[in-house]
């Protein structure tokens, strides 16, 4: 059911990824400015603007959002719930790998000392794995009540 305790973790899951897709994840600043998004990386050195394609790290966010609206509608097979909701981990946690990646490329490209700003884009990915934990655990919760109830029977 819509209703249960597991569809709102993965929709608040869901909604906060998507958060992701439009905020600011990093930024650094020295006499070069760098600013990483979801489909780009924005590099400002001498007033010229550099604008690099990292829009594979979109694609994930987005399909791990489509995934965890695909797995609230799954409430009528709890073992395909836990599934999805467990390879939607493995994607957030690819995010997660791809953010470190593009950073310590970009980090690379910068010349002498920078001061580097996390934005909240990049803590998103550990939210959205914090509620899909919850969530499984009340798939689980909700499966072992009705094993128990079909004992009884």
């Amino acid at each position: 059911m819509l209703q249960r305790i597991q569809s709102v973790y993965l929709f608040l899951s869901a909604t906060i990824v998507s958060l992701a897709l439009f905020i600011k994840i990093w930024s650094a600043a020295t006499n070069e400015s760098v600013v990483l998004d979801a489909f780009s990386a924005n590099v400002t050195s001498g007033g010229t603007l550099t604008t690099k394609n990292v829009g594979y790290i979109g694609g994930v966010l987005v399909l791990s959002v489509v995934l965890n609206f695909y797995t609230i509608f799954q409430y009528n097979h709890r073992k395909r719930q836990v599934l999805w909701t467990n390879l939607n981990n493995v994607l957030l946690c690819l995010v997660m790998g791809l953010y470190y990646w593009e950073i310590s490329v970009l980090k690379q490209a910068l010349t002498g000392a920078y001061s580097d700003n996390w934005g909240f884009g990049f803590f998103v990915p550990l939210i959205g794995l914090l509620l899909n934990i919850l969530a499984i655990r009340a798939i689980k919760k909700d499966e072992a009540l009705i094993q128990s109830v079909d004992r009884i029977r």
